[in-house]
């Protein structure tokens, strides 16, 4: 389903007009579109965080370049994009159908025809992927979608410059922990070899719904994963050869594409995987599958204006050069403009500006929106950032920083016997990668952490009790059902304290007095992290820490990520007060 669009998320990207979300994952957030001549594009619009990152924009230019040169049946291609502009995006095709794991979540383990028509598509995806010279790194159920003619395979080559701009340190591993090859785990030179692993793992996925080295995504799973042998016990018979040569530990004895696909082939009912007959997908997959394509496109709908807040306004980048246009009474979005000097390609129904005209140099504003009830496809583009090293999430008064909320008051510089020393800044709290094991006490289970001093946001593993002392805040999900001691949101500063408030403009002294009234939970659970029960849009968590200062963290905007236990993103706004004699 597409969900409708947030106040604060862009009306227009570069000439293509955005009609819902698709989803967000923790290197931007996909958008359904359309071209100009009405073929429906999934458009994902990159971060701002890390579209300041120079080293991130070079990346994704080199990246997206290899993507643009992949072509094949069973691949979604790049179609468009703009590394250059003020927030880079990409558009590539729209692929109508339900990712694999979200087939296996609702309509349980495929069949095993189904499993090897799936397994020698994706082949040919790895084919086409490999002969562009990228290796994709991280396929796994999410990265898979169930079309009507075949799979698809999505996100090659693009979520790697996320990985590789922000975990820079020592031992870092990139992809997703429970779908890594051997040699990604142990840090050897990673070749196409490794999509082969990850591609035996998709497969006892599809056909189980479990993992052939256990549950888990902590520092045990990576150690069967390098140490032990699969577990194929609860494997078809006939599917067992694929799976078990591709999980080969030495990758020069995993079998190449074209002998999968001999496999599947050799293995298939009568040797044919064509999907002509209509057995290539189960019926419920199918009929949910055609409910899903998407409406042809059209004018957007009306949408009757509602009352609303004043939003952060926007400064234009610093590279362009015009006055900002006036946004409009009740407006709540956004339009990010296309690169300077090229003509956008513009959505059906839509004229082009003339070039001497006032053109739109920075974001402007959009009418209010209400439902739309149109449902759709959810989309399956997200980028995981792993533990194991540090990622900012910061922007510290930039120009044009937008944390999607409203505008404040003016605060005084001094009040209460503090000191004001940041004000409104942006800070994105995403949720930790995987689910940590509570073997040796959750120790390296991926974590975010939070330092409410230095006003900074890191991603990394916990390391049992041996935390440093910098940070205030661990979001963390460890055991079966994120039940393990410290799981949620925890407050680790153990001379802090905590508490909510309804009230933006809030002063330090009120808002040291929330955090000393403790009215939430220390953690906030998993369970009420899932269910919005405690933080939500519109309110604020404050804290007072072991140092003292005060700081109000005003969510703005709450992203749940189902693809991730359907835990979620914060964004939020920072203010921080420190004693005035300090």
């Amino acid at each position: 389903m597409v969900e409708e669009l947030m106040p604060d998320d862009p009306l227009q990207v570069a000439g293509y007009e955005l009609r819902g979300r698709l989803g967000a994952g923790g290197m931007g957030v996909v958008y359904l579109s359309y071209s100009r001549g009405g073929q429906p594009v999934a458009l994902k619009v990159i971060r701002r965080e890390y579209a300041e990152d120079p080293e991130f924009r070079r990346r994704f230019s080199r990246e997206v370049e290899a993507a643009r040169r992949v072509h094949g049946p069973y691949t979604a291609p790049v179609l468009d994009s703009n590394v250059e502009g003020p927030l880079p995006w990409l558009a590539s095709a729209y692929v109508a159908g339900p990712s694999l794991a979200h087939a296996v979540r609702n309509h349980g383990p495929l069949p095993s025809g189904t499993v090897l028509s799936l397994v020698a598509g994706v082949s040919e995806a790895l084919q086409s992927i490999h002969a562009a010279g990228v290796i994709h790194r991280d396929l796994k159920p999410t990265n898979v979608l169930l079309a009507l003619d075949g799979p698809r395979v999505i996100d090659f080559g693009i979520a790697r410059s996320a990985d590789a701009s922000a975990l820079t340190g020592t031992n870092v591993r990139l992809g997703t922990p429970a779908y890594m090859a051997p040699e990604q785990v142990t840090g050897r030179e990673n070749g196409p070899a490794i999509d082969v692993f990850s591609l035996g793992l998709v497969t006892f996925f599809a056909a189980t719904g479990g993992h052939p080295f256990g549950e888990g995504e902590g520092q045990a799973l990576l150690f069967r994963i390098v140490s032990q042998e699969p577990d194929l016990g609860a494997c078809p018979e006939r599917l067992r050869p694929i799976i078990e040569t591709c999980l080969a530990k030495d990758p020069d004895r995993r079998p190449d594409l074209d002998q999968v696909i001999e496999l599947c082939r050799s293995n298939a009912d009568n040797g044919s995987l064509d999907r002509g007959a209509g057995w290539w997908l189960p019926p419920p997959i199918t009929a949910e599958l055609t409910s899903r394509v998407p409406a042809p496109a059209q004018a957007a709908p009306t949408r009757p204006a509602q009352p609303q807040q004043p939003t952060v306004p926007a400064e234009p980048p610093s590279t362009q050069a015009g006055p900002r246009p006036a946004r409009p009474a009740g407006a709540s979005g956004r339009q990010i403009p296309a690169d300077p000097g090229q003509a956008p390609p513009l959505p059906p129904g839509q004229t082009a500006m003339p070039r001497g005209q006032d053109e739109p140099t920075g974001m402007v504003g959009r009418p209010g929106r209400g439902r739309s009830g149109v449902m759709l496809l959810i989309g399956a583009l997200t980028a995981l950032v792993i533990g194991g090293a540090v990622l900012l999430l910061v922007t510290q008064g930039l120009p044009g920083s937008d944390s999607g909320g409203d505008e404040p008051p003016a605060r005084a510089k001094e009040e209460d016997g503090f000191r004001l020393e940041k004000d409104n800044e942006t800070m994105v709290i995403p949720p930790p990668s995987g689910v940590g094991s509570t073997f040796s006490d959750c120790a390296m289970a991926p974590s975010t952490f939070v330092d409410l001093d230095r006003l900074t946001v890191t991603t990394g593993s916990n390391h049992g009790h041996y935390i440093s002392g910098d940070q205030n805040l661990e979001y963390m999900n460890c055991g079966e059902d994120g039940t393990a001691e410290g799981s949620g949101i925890k407050l680790l500063d153990g001379k802090g304290v905590m508490g909510k408030v309804d009230e933006r403009d809030v002063s330090p002294a009120k808002c040291r007095e929330a955090a000393r009234s403790a009215n939430v939970t220390n953690p906030i659970s998993i369970k009420q992290i899932q269910d919005g029960a405690v933080l939500r849009k519109g309110m604020g968590l404050c804290v007072e820490t072991g140092e003292k200062n005060v700081v109000l963290l005003w969510i703005n905007r709450v992203d749940p990520q189902p693809g991730n236990d359907n835990l979620s993103t914060y964004v939020t706004s920072a203010t921080q007060w420190i004693p005035a004699t300090s």
